[in-house]
């Protein structure tokens, strides 16, 4: 005993004694982690069928009238739901508490209590993907990542999804990019935005849900410009990240040499007056409040900022006259001849632009590094979270396959690229890894007022919009409830032609088209069709998987609002149509743009077929509330109703042409 031994021994004796005890402790408070972690995940499988049930009653509320029987169900649901999920919520600080407490104890348990963290994570990770509840999803998934950095202690217990990809096309090449939020990226743009961009994984990194290795040539979210057709030093698919040393964000660029005032192409228009410019679009509508006013204009030049008075801006003067020519980045990409950095598969690289370059504006970039590409019929594990499959391939168009990877699901995605010049000019393939979704052509922008402009003057349709008026209806002609003009929104000159006003950019959607209007045009365009194929409206389905991807997504660009990215009623200082492409974070997964705003787009079939209201989706330049915008924003209203919001999207069928 402690009293038959010296007091050095004895102190010796009882120190021993507390470190047994306190290793003890903490295997018994590891012990009690895994059981209340055992019996935490039984309870979630137990009434995963329930939760399941109630969740999807709840989200009904706001589609359909739910019956009495229902509502009483969803109510008894709700009950026994939310208890489960409290005593879920208690059970992981538990066993979080027993777990710190157990490392401080005994800092040698430390793989095993990362090995009991990584499992409690995953059940949570799991739990929120039940529940379609990303947003939690994402902080837990964040925190086993930080946990868990190199995959190795959830290997076993994670329920990976596996992906086999497969491709007919030759020399094809694969890569394979997650959505990310922003907001969980290291060397992101600042400050992060609330949307998602596609991050690269390696062929090594497929199995580790966020070891993103890849080093981005700008920050995440950089805005750049897509190169959308193979030119001389550049495949489709290639990004012009800044053009004479100037990015795409940032106000309009000085396009021709101005000797008035002594400006240079790439030039800077900072600043009208002290308003800073997002954009060239964001020009145009300052100068409308600024009629009158002498023109104090600031520029970023190569010698410093440098600020000019250039007169005053009298009304319906054209912008800009001053002799000084101003565009975007495009408009001086496109003509070639300018020194560019360009991303190619090979890298960064400077090189003069070759002439007359198709791009397109993105936030969105899809890094086609050849390092990075992953292997073709071969399985592999990917972590559940949204993906893009992307396939490149001569001859082939550049095609974007959407994959929204399940827990422990197994997905065959076949990437069929489309031969080059098969599809109309503007029109992408959507394909998804979902056997349900069969694949279809798309316009990637909603349909021009110069491409409506050409088929309302059709001298045989010109016939019908002057026998419809002769027979007492309005009908064809862009048209709305609040017109002044005779032939309502586009005037016509004297031989009877249609026209477009100067303050009616021909890169604006048709507005003020009614579905039965829409539903013509498509006729008209495919008897017109050199490819013999059949153009038509999309229905609801095929707009949401262009728009969106998924489901779980509300919006092109993710799932949280942010006014700043689509044209709608508050994302500039004046409410207007814009051009198509104006909003590139307004871009769906697929390449489509303007899916959550600028125009209401009629769709296929019956929003109230009792009532014979058809369905716009959407949401538009004059819609504020966030339930009005989206890809998941529709309205209904009579087949023969126009009015300055609405206009078309068309969907492309393939004749018997292979």
């Amino acid at each position: 005993t402690p009293d038959d031994v010296p007091e050095l021994e004895r102190e010796g004796w009882q120190a021993r004694s507390d470190h047994r005890a306190r290793l003890a402790r903490a295997a018994d408070h590891v012990t009690e982690a895994r059981e209340t972690l055992a019996a935490y995940a039984a309870e979630r499988r137990a009434l995963l069928d329930e939760e399941a049930d109630y969740d999807q009653l709840y989200k009904l509320q706001e589609y359909q009238h739910l019956s009495a029987a229902d509502l009483d169900r969803m109510r008894a649901l709700e009950d026994r739901v939310r208890a489960a999920r409290e005593r879920r919520d208690d059970a992981y600080r538990t066993v979080g508490n027993l777990l710190d407490q157990a490392l401080l104890l005994d800092p040698t348990l430390s793989a095993e209590v990362g090995a009991v963290w990584s499992e409690l994570l995953v059940e949570r990770v799991v739990e929120a993907e039940d529940r379609s509840d990303l947003a939690t999803r994402d902080v837990f998934m964040a925190e086993l990542e930080r946990r868990d950095p190199g995959g190795t202690l959830r290997a076993g217990t994670y329920p990976f999804a596996r992906v086999h990809l497969t491709s007919d096309a030759p020399d094809a090449e694969v890569w394979l990019f997650r959505l990310v939020d922003l907001e969980e990226l290291p060397g992101s743009i600042q400050p992060p935005e609330a949307r998602e961009v596609p991050v690269p994984l390696a062929a090594d990194e497929l199995a580790s849900s966020a070891s993103f290795g890849f080093t981005p040539p700008v920050p995440w979210g950089t805005q750049v410009l897509r190169v959308a057709r193979a030119a001389p030093g550049l495949d489709e698919g290639d990004l012009i990240l800044d053009v004479a040393g100037r990015g795409v964000q940032g106000g309009p660029l000085v396009l021709e040499p101005s000797p008035t005032f002594d400006l240079v192409p790439g030039d800077r228009l900072l600043r009208v007056n002290g308003l800073a410019l997002r954009d060239l679009w964001d020009l145009e509508l300052t100068l409308v409040e600024l009629v009158g006013e002498e023109l104090v204009l600031e520029f970023d030049t190569a010698d410093g900022v440098r600020t000019l008075e250039v007169g005053v801006l009298e009304e319906d003067a054209a912008f800009p006259g001053f002799d000084i020519a101003l565009g975007d980045l495009h408009d001086l990409a496109a003509p070639g001849g300018v020194s560019a950095s360009v991303y190619t598969h090979r890298g960064v690289r400077r090189m003069t632009l070759p002439p007359d370059l198709e791009l397109r504006p993105t936030a969105a970039p899809l890094f086609l590094d050849a390092t990075w590409s992953v292997p073709l019929d071969q399985e592999v594990r990917v972590a559940p979270g949204r993906y893009v499959a992307v396939v490149r391939a001569p001859g082939r168009a550049l095609e974007r396959v959407f994959l929204e990877a399940g827990k422990e699901a197994t997905y065959e995605v076949h990437l069929d690229p489309t031969v080059e010049g098969f599809a109309p000019p503007g029109f992408v393939r959507v394909a998804t890894a979902s056997e349900l979704q069969t694949p279809f052509y798309i316009a990637e922008t909603e349909l021009t007022s110069a491409e409506y402009l050409a088929y309302l003057n059709d001298p045989e349709v010109l016939a019908a919009v002057d026998a419809a008026r002769t027979a007492g209806a309005d009908r064809i002609h862009p048209r709305a409830a609040y017109d002044e003009g005779e032939w309502g929104m586009w005037p016509r000159d004297d031989s009877g032609r249609f026209y477009l006003e100067d303050d009616w950019p021909a890169d604006w959607p048709v507005l003020g088209v009614s579905w039965e209007d829409a539903v013509d045009y498509c006729a008209w365009r495919t008897a017109h069709d050199p490819r013999g194929g059949r153009f038509r409206l999309p229905n609801p389905n095929e707009f949401y998987v262009a728009g969106a991807g998924a489901y779980a997504r509300r919006f092109a660009w993710g799932e949280r609002f942010d006014q700043r990215f689509a044209n709608t009623c508050f994302t500039r200082r004046i409410a207007r149509p814009a051009p198509v492409r104006a909003h590139p974070h307004d871009e769906s997964p697929f390449g489509l743009y303007d899916m959550s705003g600028n125009a209401y787009e009629w769709l296929d079939t019956w929003w109230d077929e009792s009532r014979e209201l058809r369905p716009a989706g959407g949401g538009a330049w004059g819609q504020a509330r966030i339930s009005e915008v989206g890809v998941i924003g529709q309205r209904g209203l009579g087949p023969e109703r126009s009015w300055g919001e609405s206009g078309m999207r068309l969907v492309w069928e393939p004749g018997d042409v292979k």
